[in-house]
């Protein structure tokens, strides 16, 4: 069984080097760490995360994992502010189980003469099939939004300080042009309450939303995924 675990770590990467499967080389100046996502990290040299932060929680169906990447743009006015500027990753390993997973994503990052905040936080799913794991489809499955101001009609947090987003899953399996390998195709969309899949001019959403930055601090968001049921 592939186990399960929770694990984020923040970098400084071009975009070449953005990829999670790569590894990562002190000697290009890679400011990195593993933690597990109830603890907190230790401060170092380099700058130390927000006391003010979020919950990302959510689900995950069997045979995916989920990654999610924090995005941080220097405040206006900034200055001494890296060219290229830090992201938190929220990564889950793949489970032959459900899972479910929480990350504490904090609200700015501290550098040295420099204040970032968060801006967003998009999400890729990859599913696994095929002997031992081997083949695997990855899929952009949403983001989450960070604003100073809503857009009129956009609804900010519910009084339980819990927002949710829904996401539905499925595969589509194709023959490559040879006629012999069977592929498959994973791709994830914006579900409503009843795990309708949510349109915007007849094309499927993608799973997440907008929110405040003003109410951010202190609630919860979560997102969970579901594979769509065999027909």
């Amino acid at each position: 069984m592939l186990s399960a675990y929770r694990a984020y770590h923040l970098q400084r990467l071009s975009m070449i080097q953005r990829a999670w499967f790569l590894p990562l080389f002190a000697g290009l100046g890679v400011i990195s760490w593993i933690a597990i996502a109830t603890c907190e990290p230790p401060a170092n040299d380099s700058g130390y995360r927000s006391s003010t932060h979020f919950m990302l929680i959510g689900e995950m169906p069997a045979n995916t994992a989920l990654r999610g990447t924090a995005q941080y743009d220097p405040m206006p006015g900034q200055h001494g502010c890296p060219y290229h500027h830090p992201q938190l990753h929220l990564d889950t390993r793949p489970s032959d189980l459900p899972q479910t997973f929480s990350f504490e994503v904090p609200l700015a990052w501290h550098l040295p003469d420099c204040t970032l905040q968060l801006s967003e936080v998009d999400f890729v799913t990859e599913g696994f099939y095929g002997a031992g794991y081997a083949q695997r489809s990855s899929t952009t499955s949403g983001a989450i939004a960070v604003r100073d101001a809503l857009q009129k009609g956009v609804p900010g947090f519910p009084e339980s300080g819990e927002k949710e987003y829904r996401g539905i899953c499925s595969w589509q399996t194709y023959t490559q042009p040879d006629g012999q390998n069977l592929q498959s195709l994973l791709t994830c969309h914006a579900a409503n309450r009843q795990w309708t899949l949510i349109s915007d001019q007849r094309r499927p959403r993608r799973p997440g939303g907008a929110v405040s930055r003003n109410e951010l601090a202190g609630k919860t968001i979560r997102m969970t995924f579901r594979m769509a049921e065999a027909s």
